[in-house]
């Protein structure tokens, strides 16, 4: 065995592929199922993060909990009989 089989070569492409996507990836705002991919098939994974475009960041101001709701603390007894 001279070192130079196919586990070598995965190992080697796993190496190189998986933190360059990563950072790719990490620039472009995506999910955990893009890093998966990246993970189970470093090869399609990068080629992928490659071809995505960025995907802004959601900053909805538009929320229900950015609105003052109506309390739903029950009331008293003392509340309901004055």
């Amino acid at each position: 065995m001279n070192g130079s089989g196919p586990l070598f070569g995965f190992l080697l492409g796993f190496l190189i592929f998986v933190p360059w996507g990563w950072y790719k990836l990490s620039q472009k705002n995506r999910g955990w199922g893009y890093y998966a991919l990246l993970i189970y098939w470093p090869v399609v994974g990068f080629i992928v993060a490659c071809c995505l475009s960025k995907k802004e960041k959601s900053t909805s101001t538009d929320l229900a909990t950015t609105e003052e709701t109506p309390s739903t603390e029950l009331a008293t007894t003392s509340e309901i009989h004055s």
